[in-house]
């Protein structure tokens, strides 16, 4: 195949030519060898030969050049002979002696049978030529004296004598500087021209160039635009790096991405502009097919990416025979190739595909997209197979059935391609202008399109639309109308409108003539959005009588306003009907499906935060998590910021949990997305509390800041940011972590916090007094005793107990304050806190310490270093390692060196520094040890400030320090 001349096609195959160029240069006083080119259709080959041919020329070596041809395969005329056949080779032969140059002339021009010696051999005058091709090596040593070059193209359509006269160029290579350089496509070359090549590797007598695909750079270089073009890695990916199908695609607007898989998108952007020069290049392949191989091949592109043969046949209007005897001579030709064992076929390129459809009759295209849809539906095919030919068809005889269809491959592709789920039901709403029996579907097709057009971060389209779908059912409380006010609800609470989520649920639930069961999701979302943006619960009353309406609703409405209850009563403080409330809810939301979780899906973070302040964060990591997995699978992120700020509330008391990383990383991408800065903000806190975690304080403390800036004042989100900021400041700054606490507490007897959490944070405030040396530690032990015996749980009372150690210690009595850190420890053990069990015994240790206790201190801290390495806190691990050494050794002054630089690093960083010390990147580090990329850079940039470090290289030359070895051997 000729592909067209292009300015950079042979700039970036430099590699390749290079290699061809190299054989060229040793021709003089070599024998004769054979270089193949091989690569896929539109790779290339032919512009490198052209490039080999011209070079040769400008060197004056003679070349002579031949091309085989599908019509070759039916002639008698071999490809070899036609490049011999040139007037380089009849002038030398003109040169030689007659009785030399006359059987030389009468084997190269005499007819096939006559060069073959058989029957009908010409009469010349002459003897019949030998059958062995002696000719074509005298030949050769005749007219080949300081170097001859034979480039022969497209050798997989070669005749067979050529292929056998090449096997012997191969297999026995002349005594004269030739070089023979073939080009041919892996895929369709003979059986025996593979055979002989393979021979010629073995033997040395043939080497090989093979033409991979371009890289994304050489890429941009054959198309002319910057590496970094938005669109080029796509349309790189869909070429597949092909340079033929690259510009052919780019020429004629086939789509990059998104639709690019659609049928429509297959016919109209290949219809409208696909008539280039590229695309004409490929064309001429399909000129050779027959009638019937153009209808199957025709067929094939509009069934799809992937079809079987019953599935060609149905669309072609075919027996099944002549459809399967089409296929395999398609399938020689390389148009079409087979997978899943033979009983799958596939198109060799997309773009081929395109193009065959383009160049299908408009009308057959019709009524074949019928024909496919037909057999699909019998089939029953996923909604998204079906879709494409709904859109193709324009079939309006089953319209609501083909909406309904268009609605479900829409939910299908929601959450891995919104843009497809875009274009799906832009589709449904044509078809509903033209069919009047599917107008009572709008409203639902409207409320998915806005969902799809809120992830990809359209949000002021996607909240117009489901304004819209609320006046076409306006007056109405169905299902459908409630499922509408709470995805605009969300997406408003989502995006920080709280105002606006709030008077939208007002509006609908006052017109209302009286409370309806139907309503009763409205009652919850408007219970949330009060909670959060104000911090104000509604009464036990307006409770009971959501949860009432929920229940007589049925659905999940219940169990929503049943966790919302059971929160309630857990905030309250009734010891009794809380755990209950929340053991009934758990019970029912553990035994529903995942579908049936779907219309109701704030449940399971509310659910969470129930669990979370009963002090049952096993369950609320599993409730909250399948929170996030169902949300992403129905494309429901608008409920992200519960889900987050569950796991903010998590995360201090059980560390970082599995999952939460991915959660950070999407909620960075769909806050980017969609512009919202509550989720921006949250997930900002909860990667502070992370760094809190392992150690990180500093970095928190950056992280816990950025948080309180992007959330809206008063909100409870705001207070969960600047609560993980006073965590963040405990270790190094406690006057400003009790400011903190008092703060967003609303003075000391912290109103503005929930009853239920307050023996955590005045216990807080009792271990800032401690570090500050103010003495109000035993000020805040009062409070968190007072606020523990409202409770039952065990780590309130965990909390009460430390708290009073923490006045304990304050009040120099070590002995005492030993006693109650392990009483708390206790307490911490039976809350299953593993963590906070070890920092109440190291607080133990150190007192004991400090009482000359050196031998039962000692015990307390391998205890500590064995708990703290099971929960995964790396920074709490080694200040017990460095306690215990300071009891066993005497400790030695510092030396300045590397060793005792390092050892200021917590075991995560230094790992994560070992690894950076290697040269590996910050993607390679993330992956190895399963962190986010941001959470590896939070490292890093923690490295440097306490090693007092300023880039990477620097961070390289101190880990070659300590293991005594050049920094030479790590990538800088």
């Amino acid at each position: 195949m000729q592909s067209p001349r292009h300015p950079h096609v042979t700039a970036i195959r430099r590699q390749e030519l290079q290699a061809l160029l190299a054989s060229l240069d040793r021709l003089p006083g070599q024998r004769g060898r054979v270089v193949e080119v091989v690569g896929s259709p539109g790779s290339g080959k032919s512009r490198l030969l052209a490039e080999l041919a011209a070079e040769a020329q400008r060197r004056d070596v003679p070349v002579l050049r031949a091309r085989g041809s599908e019509y070759g395969l039916e002639s008698a005329y071999p490809v070899i002979l036609a490049a011999l056949q040139s007037e380089v080779v009849t002038e030398r032969l003109d040169r030689l002696p007659v009785d030399v140059a006359a059987p030389l002339r009468h084997a190269l021009f005499a007819d096939a049978p006559a060069r073959r010696g058989g029957e009908g051999a010409a009469d010349t005058g002459h003897s019949p030529a030998p059958t062995t091709p002696h000719w074509l090596r005298l030949l050769l040593k005749h007219i080949t004296h300081e170097g001859l070059l034979i480039v022969l193209d497209d050798m997989h359509w070669a005749d067979a004598e050529s292929l056998a006269l090449l096997d012997q160029l191969i297999h026995f290579p002349v005594e004269v500087p030739l070089l023979v350089v073939v080009a041919d496509r892996p895929r369709q070359a003979p059986p025996r021209l593979r055979g002989s090549i393979a021979h010629g590797l073995v033997q040395g007598t043939v080497e090989r160039v093979e033409l991979s695909p371009l890289t994304p750079e050489q890429s941009a270089q054959i198309l002319g635009v910057e590496p970094t073009t938005p669109w080029l890695r796509e349309l790189h990916r869909e070429s597949e790096g092909n340079p033929l199908y690259m510009l052919a695609a780019m020429h004629s607007g086939v789509p990059e991405s998104g639709e690019a898989s659609s049928g429509a998108v297959a016919g109209r952007g290949a219809v409208d502009g696909f008539q280039n020069q590229y695309a004409a290049a490929l064309l001429v392949e399909l000129s050779h097919l027959t009638v019937e191989e153009a209808r199957v091949l025709q067929a094939a592109a509009v069934f799809g990416d992937r079809c079987d043969l019953d599935g060609i046949a149905a669309v072609a209007e075919l027996p099944v025979r002549e459809v399967c005897s089409a296929i395999g001579r398609l399938v020689q030709r390389d148009l079409l190739r087979t997978v899943d064992a033979g009983a799958t076929y596939v198109f060799r390129h997309r773009v081929l595909r395109h193009l065959v459809y383009a160049e299908s009759d408009s009308c057959w295209r019709l009524r074949a997209h019928r024909n496919a849809l037909a057999l699909l539906a019998d089939r029953r095919a996923p909604a998204a197979e079906q879709a494409r030919h709904i859109e193709m068809s324009f079939d309006a005889e089953n319209g609501p059935g083909n909406v309904v269809t268009l609605m479900k491959a829409a939910s299908d592709v929601l959450r891995t391609s919104p843009e497809q789920a875009v274009h799906w039901l832009r589709h449904a709403l044509r078809v509903i202008a033209r069919v009047p029996e599917a107008q009572n579907l709008r409203p639902d097709v409207l409320a998915g399109l806005a969902q799809a057009l809120f992830l990809q971060g359209k949000t002021a389209e996607s909240r117009d639309l489901l304004h819209n779908a609320l006046s076409l059912r306006s007056g109405e409380m169905s299902e459908g109308h409630v499922q509408l006010v709470r995805q605009r609800t969300m997406i408003d609470f989502f995006l920080g409108n709280h105002a606006e989520a709030w008077a939208l649920l007002t509006s609908e639930l006052a017109a209302l003539p009286a409370p309806r069961s139907e309503a009763g999701i409205l009652y919850i979302l408007r219970g949330i959005i009060s909670v959060v943006s104000s911090g104000q619960w509604p009464t036990a009353e307006e409770l009971r009588t959501t949860l009432g309406l929920a229940q007589g609703g049925g659905g999940t409405a219940e169990y929503g306003a049943l966790a919302l209850y059971g929160l309630y009563e857990v905030i309250a403080g009734d010891a009794n009907t809380a755990p209950r409330m929340v053991d009934e809810c758990a019970s029912r939301c553990d035994q529903l499906p995942d579908d049936a979780l779907k219309a109701g899906l704030e449940a399971l973070p509310l659910l969470a935060w129930a669990e979370i302040f009963l002090g049952r964060f096993a369950d609320a990591q599993r409730h909250v998590m399948r929170a996030v997995t169902l949300a992403y699978r129905y494309g429901q992120i608008y409920i992200l910021p519960l889900m987050v700020d569950a796991l903010c509330h998590i995360c201090p008391f059980v560390g970082p949990m599995a999952g939460a990383e991915s959660v950070i990383d999407e909620a960075y991408r769909i806050a980017d997305r969609t512009g919202s800065n509550e989720i921006r903000g949250l997930t900002l806190t909860l990667q502070a509390l992370h760094a809190s975690w392992d150690g990180a304080h500093s970095t928190a403390k950056h992280l816990a800041e950025q948080a309180i800036t992007e959330l809206q004042p008063g909100s409870l989100w705001r207070v969960s940011a600047a609560l993980a900021l006073a965590r963040a400041t405990a270790a190094d700054d406690p006057r400003r972590t009790r400011a903190l606490i008092l703060d967003v507490g609303r003075g000391a007897g912290l109103p503005g916090l929930p009853t239920v959490i307050r023996p955590t944070w005045y216990r807080m405030l009792a271990s800032a007094a401690l570090a500050a040396s103010d003495g109000d530690a035993a000020v805040w032990a009062q409070r968190a005793t007072a606020a523990a015996h409202k409770s039952d749980l065990p780590f309130h009372q965990a909390e009460a107990l430390a708290a009073e150690g923490d006045a304990a210690r304050s009040a120099q009595d070590p002995t005492t304050a030993s006693t109650l850190y392990r009483q708390a420890a206790h307490r911490f053990a039976e809350a299953e806190l593993t963590r906070s069990r070890s920092l109440a015994l190291l607080a133990a240790a150190e007192c004991e310490a400090g009482s000359g206790c050196t031998e039962s201190a000692a015990e307390l801290l391998v205890l500590v270093v064995e708990l703290a390495r099971r929960s995964g806190a790396d920074d709490l691990c080694r200040t017990a390692e460095e306690r215990l050494l300071s009891l066993t050794t005497a400790e030695e002054p510092a030396d300045g060196g590397s060793e005792s630089a390092l050892s200021a690093l917590t075991n995560r960083e230094r790992e994560i520094a070992d690894l950076a010390g290697t040269g590996m990147r910050t993607r390679e580090i993330a992956k190895a040890l399963c962190l986010s990329p941001r959470t590896v850079d939070a490292h890093l940039a923690h490295i440097y400030r306490k090693l007092d470090l300023g880039s990477r290289a620097e961070l390289v030359r101190l880990l070659a320090e300590f293991r005594h070895e050049p920094p030479s051997k790590a990538r800088l």
